[in-house]
């Protein structure tokens, strides 16, 4: 199967690596079907390709690029639509954005910034995704010993 990204360009991707997201993404419910890429060698940032749109793609990363862990808990109707047996592979991912602020300087500074409040959660073996809408975040502070 091919698909042309505008920010990829044409490529050909195995129609078995789809990912779905059966509610769509916030604000986006009509886009449904993803595919995820990365530069080789350069695994941080990934590609979240719309196949709905050419022109939509979004950058991704683990929780992990920000020094963050999440604890979520899913609702039984979460876990119904990403099919989630016992053993889920489950990855969580935070979409990306770039804004540019006006820094103390007076130039403009791109810091790219990660939305918390909507992770996605992506079961890896069945390719089924949601957007999980986090009203009020728990945060919690973690210590961890220097080596």
């Amino acid at each position: 199967m091919h698909i042309n990204s505008e920010l990829l360009g044409m490529q050909e991707i195995d129609p078995e690596s789809i990912i779905h997201f059966p509610n769509g993404l916030v604000g986006l419910e009509d886009h449904k079907d993803f595919k995820l890429f990365h530069e080789t060698g350069k695994p941080t940032i990934f590609w979240l390709q719309s196949l709905d749109d050419d022109f939509m793609s979004f950058a991704i990363c683990t929780p992990g690029l920000f020094n963050i862990a999440y604890e979520l808990r899913l609702s039984d109707e979460e876990c119904e639509t990403l099919k989630l047996g016992t053993d889920a592979d489950v990855v969580v991912m935070l979409m990306l954005n770039r804004a540019i602020h006006e820094g103390a300087t007076g130039s403009d500074d791109p810091a790219v910034r990660a939305n918390l409040q909507g992770p996605l959660i992506i079961n890896v073996p069945e390719r089924r995704a949601i957007q999980k809408v986090l009203i009020k975040p728990e945060r919690h502070v973690m210590f961890r010993e220097l080596s």
